[in-house]
């Protein structure tokens, strides 16, 4: 059995004054002594507690199971006790101790027990915020991986399937349905992209760029209005492209950008009057824009418009997407070093990309 010293323990008693709690039990664990850090940390001064038994330390579920006891009891068979655990303060407020009790005797006779508690309540807090974010990156890495594997390869085989089957001999009805078949799974795989880029920007990771400094952009820009027009023959889209500079940026970013505009335009833009496509490039700066005729925004909405998950009432009879379209196209713009603006009035409501072309 280890066996501490009077002297040692007095020399103990001086140490550490404002960092840790450091004070004598007698033999049954009353108060013997009391230091400054005894103070501080547990809020008691030393005619309060002196005297009295040092379960007052311990939490009602602690005591009820005779923890205090225990402790005294461990460290008196094997010469020393070592733990962490919740304590309790004056004012009934918690805090993570770690807490060391060693018997001390003299000429061989127990005396009593020192006793020293460290608070590391804010320690035992970063520690459990860095195994929640360490627990948030694993399931962030699982969520992305079933975004991008388990549900985006089975919707290619379907949509595969689909063009397949168009190749094939079939009669106005089965068509329509292979149509329709192709229609919503082009839709769920757009969906599966906006929640994947959200993801990776809201819970790390951010969107990523591979930038080309000699992207095709206006060629890129004409093929996504095509798209629109193709998916939506009876609405108009007039296009205004003059781009002087080449553009070193994320073409199919851009072109995501540009589809999301497009779409917001085509399902909440009057369907009686054109949708305006505009983008020009010179003097180091590239400026797209789309624009649509119809009510403007109520401006209770317009500060809200790239939050994610937010949608504003359609005009259309258009389904909705999850609202990340306008969240993402803004993200795409930021992370081009430009931003992504909004202007609407009773003539037209107007979103406009600026950024750098370099």
């Amino acid at each position: 059995m280890e066996r501490s010293s009077v002297g040692s323990i007095s020399s103990l008693l001086i140490w550490g004054v404002m960092d840790y709690a450091i004070y004598m039990l007698d033999p049954e664990g009353r108060v013997m002594s009391w230091n400054t850090g005894a103070e501080r940390i547990k809020g008691y001064a030393a005619e309060e507690i002196i005297g009295q038994h040092f379960s007052c330390f311990y939490t009602e579920e602690d005591r009820a199971h005779g923890l205090p006891e225990q402790v005294l009891k461990t460290a008196f068979e094997r010469g020393h006790y070592a733990a962490e655990g919740w304590r309790c303060r004056k004012d009934g407020s918690r805090f993570w101790a770690s807490v060391v009790v060693s018997p001390v005797h003299e000429d061989d006779k127990l005396i009593g027990f020192a006793k020293v508690t460290r608070d590391l309540t804010e320690q035992r807090a970063m520690e459990v915020a860095l195994r929640d974010e360490r627990a948030n990156a694993v399931l962030r890495e699982q969520f992305i991986a079933v975004l991008g594997h388990d549900l985006r390869n089975p919707l290619a085989a379907m949509l595969a399937g689909a063009q397949l089957l168009m190749k094939m001999p079939l009669n106005d009805r089965a068509v329509a349905l292979v149509r329709m078949m192709e229609d919503s799974g082009q839709r769920m795989s757009a969906l599966i992209d906006d929640v994947l880029d959200f993801a990776r920007g809201r819970l790390g990771g951010g969107l990523l760029l591979d930038r080309n400094a000699n992207a095709p952009v206006e060629a890129t820009l004409r093929q996504v209005v095509a798209e629109l027009t193709a998916s939506a023959p009876d609405r108009v889209v007039e296009m205004e492209f003059n781009l002087a500079e080449p553009i070193n940026c994320d073409l199919s970013r851009i072109a995501q950008l540009c589809s999301n505009l497009l779409g917001n335009a085509h399902t909440h833009g009057s369907t009686t009057e054109p949708i305006r496509a505009r983008a020009v490039s010179g003097a180091g700066c590239f400026e797209l824009s789309v624009s649509n005729a119809g009510e403007p925004i109520p401006p209770v909405a317009l500060g809200r418009l790239f939050r994610p998950f937010f949608r504003g009432a359609a005009r259309s009879n258009k389904r909705e997407g999850l609202g990340l379209g306008l969240y993402i196209a803004n993200e795409i713009a930021k992370a081009h070093g430009g931003t992504l603006g909004v202007e609407s009035t009773r003539q037209e409501t107007r979103f406009t990309l600026r950024m750098p072309v370099g």
